[in-house]
């Protein structure tokens, strides 16, 4: 399956949303999505775990519902937004990387240059116990070498500039990630 989010027009909160694996939709695409609402559970505990509250750990991420495998529809082409071609961006991206280079060395790339999770449970649980997940994820330390590399490449620039350059890339890819 495929978990992505998504903004209603008459409400505030996203949506999560869980579907078939196929066919993708694209970030920005105008989607009618019909199908059950449901507001998230609280994990009730198991022997010595804690009550995790799922319903104010989708909250931070400004996420309010959930809905499981709905009937969607295209309703238009790609909105033409600046995020929207970002998103599109990141996801040719991460595309090409797996095209050129074989799994799990795609998917350990794609973790640490775009913050995209693709591994299999097995080396997900693997870089866990050998204490390496860390690694994986989108961290400050991708975004000080982004800093680093700009600082380099445009080092005939002004240093005032240099942190403008710098300061836009940042925003840019975070915005993409």
């Amino acid at each position: 399956y495929q978990l992505f989010s998504i903004r209603p027009d008459i409400n505030y909160l996203h949506i999560q949303m869980r579907s078939p694996l196929y066919p993708t939709y694209m970030v920005g695409e105008k989607l009618q999505v019909s199908g059950k609402i449901s507001v998230p559970d609280v994990i009730m505990p198991h022997k010595d775990a804690k009550v995790f509250d799922y319903a104010s750990y989708l909250a931070t991420k400004n996420i309010g519902s959930e809905m499981f495998f709905p009937k969607i529809e295209v309703l238009g082409p790609e909105a033409h937004t600046f995020r929207a071609i970002l998103g599109r961006w990141k996801e040719d991206l991460v595309a090409r990387m797996s095209l050129y280079v074989t799994s799990p060395a795609s998917s350990l790339a794609s973790g640490m240059l775009f913050g995209t999770s693709s591994f299999s449970k097995e080396l997900s649980q693997t870089f866990r116990t050998a204490g390496l997940s860390h690694i994986v994820v989108l961290s400050c330390f991708n975004i000080a070498i982004l800093i680093s590399a700009i600082f380099f490449l445009f080092l005939f620039l002004p240093f005032f500039i240099r942190i403008i350059l710098a300061s836009l890339i940042v925003i840019i890819f975070v915005m993409m990630v």
